[in-house]
């Protein structure tokens, strides 16, 4: 009787289930692949909980991830080596003000930042989240005066804002102006590659002929140049 229950158990290569499990667990190779899939089934469950719903429509759209840089490293690195990553920001806290003269609005706005890490930030971008603003026929242009901590100062701009998201440093007028300020100030031409964005050279002096991070408090004073009445309205309302 033991005999025929034991010809119709169901067998993989000669061995029952519960045998094949007792195998795997009892080497070290089996345990550390059962480790593994269930920390797979866990982070699985975790995205499926945090991640919102349209996580896969958004996640191979640029304009999504514009803001968040895709080869920036995580910001809890610098916990492990030190301060030298610049973290992202986001600048809410400045002052605003506007002034209006003949027949254009000047909206001047005014922060600080403290730069104290040896890499600096990739980019600076400008938001406004109106889109009556940035539509506009003759959108507004944007001036910006970057105060440094050695006493110099570098003049970006006229820059056309004329989408909700302006990243400063590759357009090619910034470049170039941030190019003029090396050469002037040491000496150095196209110190910004080919290709690349000029928003980390607003960060860096130079000492004895190499690039050096320059720390210590930055004043940034945007001017906006808004050629409508209507944006003026706008901005009371919101």
């Amino acid at each position: 009787m033991d005999v025929a229950k034991k010809q119709r158990e169901f067998r993989i290569l000669g061995m029952t289930p519960s045998e094949i499990v007792k195998e795997f667990f009892s080497s070290s190779v089996g345990k550390v692949a059962a480790a593994l899939f269930i920390i797979l089934v866990v982070v699985s469950i975790y995205a499926l909980i945090v991640l919102p719903p349209n996580f896969a429509s958004v996640w191979n759209n640029p304009k999504y991830w514009e803001l968040n840089p895709q080869y920036a490293p995580p910001a809890w690195i610098d916990s492990i080596i030190g301060p030298v990553y610049s973290q992202q920001i986001y600048v809410n806290n400045y002052a605003f003000n506007v002034q209006r003269q003949n027949g254009i609005t000047y909206i001047t706005v005014t922060f600080s930042v403290n730069y104290e890490y040896d890499k600096p930030w990739n980019e600076i971008f400008i938001v406004v989240n109106n889109p009556a603003i940035y539509s506009m026929s003759q959108p507004p242009v944007l001036s910006i005066t970057v105060y440094r901590p050695d006493g110099s100062k570098i003049m970006l701009g006229p820059l056309p804002i004329n989408s909700r998201v302006t990243a400063l440093g590759i357009t090619s007028e910034v470049v170039s102006q941030v190019n003029l300020f090396y050469n002037d100030e040491y000496h150095m031409s196209s110190i910004v590659p080919t290709g690349s964005s000029a928003t980390p050279y607003l960060f860096y002096t130079v000492d004895d002929g190499k690039l050096v991070p320059l720390k210590g408090p930055y004043q940034f004073v945007l001017v906006f140049y808004v050629f409508s009445q209507i944006l003026l309205l706008l901005i009371g309302m919101t």
